[in-house]
């Protein structure tokens, strides 16, 4: 019985503190359990998960237009739409007009998170 309780104290890098004799293990167990408990868990709730949850739930992720998709964005505060005619890792390259002077399309580049599809 007594070598089954010494294999297990010393057979691994953390030993069961049940089948350990050594009390100073077993404090510093309890010891970051109580740190967890009472200092890091509770700022992860309070602050960590509200703030992902909140980011997630109400969609403010980036948008992921497609070539050909119609979106609404802003320049210069006015409110645009257009469609998307080339996508980039971060931007996406819109159409949103023809120019009265030269009969030329106008096309501006616009970072995923500054607009919304419409569709």
């Amino acid at each position: 019985m007594e070598g089954e309780t010494e294999n297990k104290c010393n057979g691994g890098i953390f030993p069961n503190p049940y089948y350990c004799s050594s009390p100073i293990f077993f404090s510093a167990s309890i010891i970051a359990d109580r740190a967890w408990n009472t200092a890091a868990k509770p700022l992860v709730h309070k602050y960590l998960i509200p703030y992902y949850w909140k980011i997630y739930s109400r969609g403010d992720r980036m948008a992921n237009a497609k070539v050909g998709d119609k979106i609404s964005f802003k320049r210069e505060g006015n409110s645009l739409e257009g469609v998307v005619t080339g996508v980039r890792e971060n931007s996406v390259m819109v159409q949103y007009g023809v120019s009265k002077d030269k009969d030329e399309p106008l096309i501006t580049i616009v970072n995923h998170k500054n607009y919304k599809i419409t569709k």
